[in-house]
């Protein structure tokens, strides 16, 4: 598409490469492995990776990161799906991210919010695009899912800029 981006990085966000080796620390971010644990998660998507981090800034701001990798479409749904299922109301769209003067990173962000049976209030600001190894995207070399999910930090816009300083 249009809007097909090729990225360098200094991490591999591919199924050849262990996913897990991503670092801990990005930028002013510091992170931690979490395991997933709900494991309807991992039964419905049936990743051939998973990896789930907690990261914070040392200003107390934090950043899920979740990287899902996958060779069937099993993996990979629009996230409406989760988001009606779990009875969140929501906003979805396109949004890019600048990551230099003349290159930007077009993503999914979703802003949503649900009060749970508890009576708590929450939101959700999720920002998240797919990797492709090369641009033939042939599903038999892999995609990964690579979702950042947070609460509100300000503004949606000002949360979408935190999303992009820890991107790029």
């Amino acid at each position: 598409t249009e809007r097909e981006t090729q990225i360098a990085s200094h991490a591999y966000f591919d199924l050849a490469h262990d996913l897990n080796k991503v670092p801990l620390t990005v930028g002013a971010w510091q992170g931690k492995s979490v395991e997933e644990s709900n494991q309807e998660v991992m039964i419905l998507l049936e990743p051939e990776q998973y990896v789930q981090r907690l990261y914070q800034r040392e200003s107390g701001e934090y950043i899920w990161l979740s990287m899902i990798g996958g060779r069937s479409s099993q993996p990979f749904h629009p996230p409406d799906i989760c988001y009606d299922a779990d009875g969140w109301q929501y906003d979805l769209g396109s949004h890019p991210i600048a990551l230099d003067a003349n290159h930007s990173l077009y993503g999914l962000w979703l802003e949503a919010e649900k009060t749970d049976t508890a009576g708590n209030h929450l939101e959700h600001v999720v920002f998240y695009f797919y990797l492709f190894p090369n641009s033939t995207r042939n599903l038999n070399e892999g995609i990964v899912l690579f979702k950042l999910t947070s609460g509100r930090h300000g503004t949606v816009e000002e949360t979408l800029d935190l999303h992009a300083d820890f991107i790029r």
